[in-house]
């Protein structure tokens, strides 16, 4: 079975207290340093669920990666604007540069989000079986690991 690494992107501000999760999740991974971004889940037979906390007003985003590179993983991004939640499913770009581009089918659901205190509240989901060719599917041998905080703001993304 391939191995997953969740590959974070994510943007920051300067604050450091971890945010409670919605719900009860059975699973969690701070993937940044000092739990700046805090990824929560849980799943079942067709579905996983993520909570994504990130210290940030602007963008958060995490994929799914078969070596932990930006190089064709899935990637899903997501912010808050003016009390407005959006969630993007991505492809990372084939040369592991740039902002990932949109993924040709959107197979990622929000179900909720929000901003507060300086932190970014993502809550989506998306089949475990990969819903397209290019998708990472989602096995039990997933490990999670690798992440990474960046300082700038995302703006005109389609």
């Amino acid at each position: 079975m391939m191995k997953l690494i969740f590959y974070l992107l994510a943007c920051s501000v300067c604050f450091s207290h971890a945010q409670t999760p919605s719900e009860e999740f059975p699973h969690m991974a701070a993937l940044a340093p000092g739990n700046k971004v805090v990824l929560y889940w849980k799943f079942n037979e067709t579905h996983i669920t993520f909570e994504l906390h990130g210290q940030t007003t602007g963008w958060v985003g995490v994929g799914l990666s078969p070596n932990g590179g930006m190089i064709n993983a899935d990637i899903y991004v997501g912010w808050v604007k003016d009390g407005s939640a959006t969630i993007t499913d991505r492809k990372g770009p084939p040369d592991g540069q740039g902002f990932p581009p949109l993924d040709e089918e959107q197979n990622v659901k929000l179900l909720d989000g929000s901003e507060s205190d300086g932190w970014t509240r993502l809550k989506f989901r998306r089949e475990i079986p990969a819903c397209e060719p290019s998708d990472i599917p989602i096995t039990g041998s997933t490990t999670y690991g690798r992440g990474k905080v960046a300082a700038n703001k995302l703006t005109g993304v389609n």
